[in-house]
């Protein structure tokens, strides 16, 4: 299976950012890089109440980090979460064009030497 590579850009990882800024969050996506789960499981798993869990995958999902979907189980509908990305790749330059980072330089023809 491809690799599925999140690469962003300084000014747009804030929201990023804020999402990961919690052990709760950053356990839920270590759970999930492993299989999708539920919310229970993932509550059971972290030993975090149902309200908090759903509450830290509302982020999650907010900041497009994880995908939910609600299926069938054995009482009703569940949700279950996985991972949108296998990496993230943050890079803290500019977002500014290429062609303002080139360098020009003229240099008269016949004064090159072996």
């Amino acid at each position: 299976m491809p690799s599925r590579v999140l690469d962003i850009r300084g000014e747009d990882s804030v929201e990023m950012f804020k999402a990961l800024a919690s052990d709760a969050r950053a356990g839920i996506l270590s759970l999930l890089a492993e299989n999708p789960m539920n919310i229970n499981a993932l509550g059971q798993s972290l030993g975090i109440s149902q309200p908090s869990i759903t509450k830290h995958i509302q982020v999650l999902e907010q900041a497009g980090l994880i995908t939910s979907e609600y299926l069938p189980g054995a009482q009703g509908l569940q949700k279950m979460c996985s991972v949108r990305y296998d990496r993230f790749i943050i890079s803290l330059e500019s977002s500014q064009d290429a062609t303002d980072r080139i360098e020009e330089v003229e240099m008269p023809i016949g004064l090159y030497t072996l």
